[in-house]
C-alpha cells in the first residue's frame, strides 16, 4: 500500500496581478498584514499558491493551505500500521491473557483506531463540501440550498446519495453500492465515538462493550482504500500514491 501524496489547497498558473483583484504585492514594508487573511505564493516554475497569513506578537508568516481532504486522509494513514499490529494482538491472544497487558493494548488500539476513523470520515466531509460549485442549488422541498446551506445543512447521505450525483452527472452509490456500505459503517463508527453511549442494561454497571467490539471487528484496511475509491471516483487523480510502505 501508498501512503497519499500531499496535496496544497490551491495552484493557479498565471500572473497573480491577473487572477486576483485588488491585491498588492508584499515587498517586506509599507503593508499592515493584519488587514490580509489570504496570500498568493509566486514559484519558480510559473505557479500560484493560496495561503493564508499568520501573525502573532509581530512576526509574521504565509503558511500554504493544505487541501484538508488529503490532510485529514494522510492523518489517518499515519495510524494504520500501530493500529492492524494492535489489532492482531487481539486476534491472536488467548483468553487467559494478563489482564494488566490488555488492558493497554486495548487504550494503544482504541485511541488509534478512533483517531483513524474520524480523520478518514473527516476527509470525506471536507472533500463534500469541497466540490459543491459556488452556484449550486439544490433543491429541498419549496426550497433551493445554497452552497453554504449546503454545507451546513445536509448531511453526509444526502451529500453522497444526491449532491455529488447532481454535481457529477454519475453516482458511486448507485454503481458501488456495497462498497457505499462500508462507508456507511464507517461513519456509524465515528458517530459511535462522537455521541458515545452506555450500553449498560438496567442493574448493571456502566458498559461500552458493543462501540469496542465494533472497532475490534471493524476492516480498517478496507475502509481506507474504499474511501481513496471514493473520491477518486469523483475526482480522478485527486488521491495521488506516494511513499510506499507494508502491512
Amino acid at each position: 500500500m501508498n501512503f497519499t501524496k500531499r496535496k496544497l489547497a490551491k495552484e493557479f498558473h498565471g500572473k497573480w496581478n491577473d487572477i486576483f483583484e485588488n491585491a498588492q504585492e508584499y515587498s517586506g514594508s509599507n503593508l499592515d498584514l493584519a488587514q490580509y487573511d489570504q496570500a498568493v505564493i509566486p514559484t519558480n516554475d510559473g505557479r500560484l499558491i493560496l495561503g493564508f497569513l499568520y501573525v502573532s506578537e509581530g512576526n509574521s508568516i504565509i503558511i500554504p493551505e493544505p487541501d484538508p481532504s488529503i490532510l485529514y486522509l494522510t492523518n489517518a494513514e499515519r495510524e494504520i500500521l500501530a493500529l492492524l499490529k494492535l489489532k492482531k494482538y487481539f486476534n491472536d491472544a488467548p483468553i487467559g491473557s494478563e489482564s494488566a497487558k490488555t488492558a493497554n493494548k486495548f487504550f494503544d488500539f482504541f485511541q488509534h483506531a478512533m483517531n483513524f476513523t474520524i480523520n478518514l470520515c473527516a476527509s470525506i466531509e471536507a472533500f463534500h463540501n469541497s466540490v459543491i460549485p459556488h452556484d449550486f442549488r439544490h433543491k429541498r422541498k419549496s426550497k433551493y440550498l445554497s452552497k453554504n446551506e449546503i454545507q451546513r445543512f445536509c448531511n453526509f447521505e444526502e451529500k453522497a446519495k444526491k449532491i455529488l450525483p447532481l454535481v457529477y452527472k454519475r453516482s458511486y452509490v448507485q454503481d458501488f453500492g456495497s462498497r457505499y456500505d462500508i462507508l456507511l459503517d464507517l461513519k456509524k463508527l465515528r458517530d459511535g465515538v462522537i455521541h458515545t453511549k452506555d450500553y449498560s442494561s438496567i442493574g448493571q454497571s456502566v458498559s461500552y462493550r458493543k462501540l469496542y467490539i465494533d472497532f475490534l471487528n471493524f476492516d480498517f484496511e478496507n475502509s481506507l482504500l474504499i474511501v481513496k475509491e471514493y473520491i477518486n471516483y469523483y475526482e480522478p487523480d485527486h488521491i495521488e500514491k506516494g511513499e510506499q510502505f507494508n502491512i
